[in-house]
């Protein structure tokens, strides 16, 4: 178990980790042109839906992942339209 040989730092280790390997998930999906994104949720809850396979284990992160029911708009370019003042 990472907590016991690290301590605090081990779980800071562990997050630091999810998030590296969450952004390379994100990469392979955007270049195969489908969607990915992380979300909230409530550890346990999500522990005891995998029960028992996560009998012991805690979530770092979920990352859903597939083609959206949507199509996004294309974005606008703002510089010129306002000035930074009324932006910040």
């Amino acid at each position: 178990m990472i907590l016991e040989k690290l301590g605090n730092r081990g779980y800071r280790l562990c997050q630091f980790e999810s998030g590296i390997l969450a952004g390379r998930i994100y990469l392979s999906a955007y270049d195969q042109k489908i969607g990915a994104s992380g979300s909230t949720f409530y550890d346990d809850a999500v522990s005891d839906f995998f029960s028992p396979h996560a009998k012991d284990k805690d979530v770092m992160i979920a990352i859903g992942i597939g083609v959206p029911g949507y199509r996004s708009k294309p974005g606008r370019v703002l510089a010129g339209k306002f000035s930074r003042e009324e932006l910040l």
